[in-house]
């Protein structure tokens, strides 16, 4: 799980509250064991495709934090 370690550290260095991770192939047993209980979202490439469509780039407004992408 080293990318999703230093993901992590990131996250604290940024002081951010929430991360994404975004995988082609996606994640082993101890990346997802990693994440848990922790502000980090590893969703794959596919998620992030049918999230983008529900929104549109000429939006004026906001992203909805509450949208399942950035749900735990």
């Amino acid at each position: 799980p080293g990318p999703v370690r230093d993901l992590y550290g990131t996250l604290h260095h940024k002081n951010a509250n929430k991360a994404i991770m975004v995988s082609l192939s996606g994640y082993s047993k101890a990346a997802k064991e990693f994440v848990y209980r922790k502000p980090i979202k590893l969703i794959s490439i596919t998620e992030l495709i049918k999230y983008q469509q529900k929104i549109t780039v000429d939006s004026t407004e906001p992203v909805d934090p509450d949208l399942p992408l950035f749900s735990r």
